[in-house]
């Protein structure tokens, strides 16, 4: 692909590239269409979830946060978090679990197993903080053993 139509879909995202010739403006409208510009599909971040709320350069965004009862006394909270480097996120929990912390998987993804005494209720918090020191929103449920 030409260069040139390459940096006008990428810097103006403008679809104003009558010089490209026919099959790469094909090209360039698919690959506008998927969010991939010119050349960037390959990296990192270009495959970054994104899910619904999450912005580009902007804070994570924490998604299908939720609490598991796994039987007795023990349950699971797991959610996704949505961000440029969502494998480099840090999730901070409150609530009953006040003080424990866990890192983001590759995909983004995240859990906790835990044990809590019978009759406990109460919310989990959960807050993700990513590698630029970004916070994302505050995600809870609430939880009675």
């Amino acid at each position: 692909m030409r260069r040139d139509c390459a940096r006008s879909l990428e810097f103006t995202r403008t679809i104003a590239y009558a010089a490209c010739p026919a099959p790469v403006r094909w090209l360039a409208i698919l690959l506008f269409m998927l969010g991939s510009l010119c050349g960037e599909a390959g990296s990192a971040e270009a495959q970054a979830p994104s899910g619904a709320g999450a912005t580009p350069g902007g804070p994570p965004v924490i998604q299908n946060f939720a609490a598991v009862h796994l039987g007795g006394n023990t349950w699971a909270v797991h959610g996704q978090v949505f961000d440029i480097h969502a494998w480099d996120v840090e999730v901070y929990f409150g609530g009953l679990l006040q003080g424990v912390s866990v890192m983001t998987n590759a995909d983004g993804s995240f859990s906790w197993t835990f044990d809590l005494p019978p009759g406990a209720t109460g919310d989990v918090t959960a807050i993700a903080v990513d590698d630029r020191g970004l916070v994302s929103n505050e995600a809870d449920y609430f939880i009675r053993n």
